[in-house]
């Protein structure tokens, strides 16, 4: 299995680099060997917020998007096991959403007094 957490930025930080209707994850899934388990992981949360494992006093979301179900399930229970809450977020073409989440976070962070400390939380 191959974890992409990669964001794909402009190198002014403003626009993905990659062109639309596709995702870093997806391009990566077209050249890795045929028998890789390609998900998209890990990249809509901070890794200082990652490390610290709670955003609100809630563990933090890591938003898992790939075609293959093992592979999601073996991260899932990965992400679990450290403590962090595994979401489903879909196939691995939702890693455009992942992706444009990132830039959208990244985008509105650079402008917070305290950087690179929140995240997206998904509450019922």
């Amino acid at each position: 299995m191959l974890v992409n957490v990669s964001n794909p930025l402009t190198p002014t930080f403003d626009d993905l680099s990659i062109p639309g209707g596709t995702s870093a994850a997806e391009e990566i899934s077209k050249v890795a060997p045929k028998s890789t388990r390609v998900v998209k992981a890990f990249n809509t949360a901070f890794a200082a917020v990652i490390s610290q494992g709670q955003v609100g006093g809630q563990p933090v979301d890591v938003l898992i998007a790939g075609d293959d179900a093992n592979a999601k399930a073996t991260l899932s229970q990965l992400i679990q096991d450290g403590g962090l809450h595994p979401v489903d977020a879909g196939l691995l073409r939702r890693a455009r959403q992942l992706e444009h989440m990132a830039l959208l976070i990244i985008s509105m962070q650079s402008k917070q007094p305290k950087p690179w400390m929140n995240a997206f939380k998904l509450v019922d």
